[in-house]
């Protein structure tokens, strides 16, 4: 208030250690001039702990409460791994890029006060194709295709609410 006393409030936190590991190996194999062979592989493990907590002001005591309801605890698994081949050259005035990526995701979310699991456990596929036509020696063409998706992080597959601030819920 105009006074500088606290009338009202809350306050929310997440807190936890998380742990990743990547590995990436990547192979170029150059065919002549203008045409060349890629492959590759990468993995990624992660492991993390989420805490969230929701806290509410008493100004009886004018101290933060905590919440009960709120408070979630939620351990992640994940564990993404990708193979790639990449097929490209020229030919003439064309250009052209060909490739294909598979990749096995196996995510486990656990909630620590319902023992709940949640499970990802997939293999992607994601091709891609590419090309360019040189029009003159300043202006080209290209058009591409390849597949996306969206990876959820992790907060994004909670089954439960979180107050971000006095207005904001996920």
């Amino acid at each position: 208030n105009t006074t500088g006393n606290i009338v009202e409030g809350q306050k929310n936190s997440e807190w936890g250690p998380e742990n990743e590991f990547r590995i990436k190996m990547d192979y170029v194999y150059p065919l002549d001039e203008t045409n060349k062979f890629e492959a590759g592989y990468q993995t990624e493990l992660e492991n993390s702990e989420e805490h969230s907590g929701y806290y509410l002001y008493n100004t009886n005591t004018d101290k933060y409460l905590p919440q009960a309801e709120y408070f979630k605890n939620a351990l992640y698994s994940e564990n993404t791994s990708s193979l790639y081949s990449i097929y490209s050259g020229e030919f003439g005035r064309l250009g052209y890029q060909a490739g294909l990526r598979g990749e096995y995701t196996f995510r486990d979310i656990r909630l620590s006060e319902t023992d709940q699991q949640f499970t990802i456990d997939r293999w992607d596929y994601f091709p891609s194709l590419h090309s360019s036509f040189e029009l003159s020696g300043v202006q080209q063409l290209m058009a591409s295709y390849s597949r996306r998706i969206h990876r959820p992080r992790g907060w994004e597959l909670e089954p439960f609410t979180t107050w971000m601030d006095a207005y904001n819920v996920r």
